[in-house]
């Protein structure tokens, strides 16, 4: 029904990685997500002990370590593995859910395990570093992500736009053959 409308759309799949979408995906969507929801943190074993983020929440690094070798041999043109959306440009997010661990910024009594806690209980977290955001733009760019804007674009700072608007980041991310970036060495664990 997509294509009788006559212009042109992307249909862009998500079941957070679940059912193997990099396997099937490319016959049904144009992107398919890899795994859970990004959040600004680079570091996700960090932030679980400081912030008690909820479990369907995911680093930076944990995205980039989830799309493995085998779910990046299907990218290509008009199909390509979704790391979720970019997250340049927040100063931190605000999340909600039900929660495993309460986060220690509640007052005692007002959280239990299992509890959801709603965005405005929780307030802002995380974020990341001017070098981290280039980094994670630079990730999604050569991982061949979907680039979705996670920020509002009408209060973009000039840091953030210049973060977005690399000429060579964006030249490795729009490269004709859309093949993903692979892991070729790694220095530790």
């Amino acid at each position: 029904s997509l294509n009788a409308t006559g212009r042109p759309m992307l249909f862009s799949l998500c079941n957070w990685g679940g059912g193997r979408p990099n396997r099937w995906g490319h016959n049904v969507g144009h992107s398919w997500r890899t795994g859970r929801d990004v959040f600004a943190v680079w570091d996700e074993a960090a932030a679980r002990k400081l912030h008690k983020l909820p479990g369907y929440l995911q680093s930076i690094m944990t995205a980039v370590e989830d799309a493995d070798a085998a779910q990046r041999a299907v990218d290509g043109p008009g199909g390509f593995n979704d790391l979720d959306m970019l997250v340049v440009g927040l100063d931190g997010m605000t999340p909600y859910g039900i929660v495993d661990q309460c986060p220690p910024h509640l007052p005692n009594g007002t959280c239990a395990p299992g509890q959801y806690i709603s965005r405005q209980q929780w307030g802002m977290v995380g974020g990341l570093t001017r070098t981290e955001q280039r980094t994670h733009f630079a990730l999604w760019c050569m991982l061949s992500s979907p680039l979705m804007l996670g920020n509002d674009p009408r209060r973009m700072s000039a840091a953030t736009r210049h973060i977005l608007t690399s000429k060579g980041m964006l030249a490795i991310s729009q490269d004709p053959l859309g093949v993903a970036a692979r892991r070729v060495w790694r220095n530790g664990p």
